[in-house]
């Protein structure tokens, strides 16, 4: 595969989450009731080392919220893990690779 379809490919799904994005932070406008620790919850960033990008997201209201993060990178190489809380490494060198903390 050519770098340029890598980069096309990288890009459409970068543009494809951005809708999860702006439907979170509609969601995270009103807060739910009944003293959970955590709402509604979603965020990106790029990785830690390498090209790529994670994607975390948590939908559950309770105290013991588990996180699904995703490591997408520009090989095409994805990790997927669940983590206990939004910290964790999302690695693309030299593939993709995630580490809860």
């Amino acid at each position: 595969m050519s770098r340029s379809t890598a980069q096309l490919i990288f890009v459409v799904c970068a543009i494809a989450s951005m809708p999860i994005v702006a439907l979170a932070q509609q969601n995270d406008s009103s807060t739910q009731s009944g003293g959970s620790n955590y709402s509604f919850s979603v965020g990106s960033r790029p990785a830690d080392t390498g090209t790529g990008f994670s994607i975390y997201s948590a939908t559950s209201a309770t105290a013991d919220q588990q996180f699904h993060v995703q490591c997408s990178c520009h090989d095409l190489s994805l990790a997927v893990a669940t983590c206990p809380a939004p910290r964790y490494g999302c690695y693309c060198s030299p593939s993709a690779s995630l580490v809860c903390q």
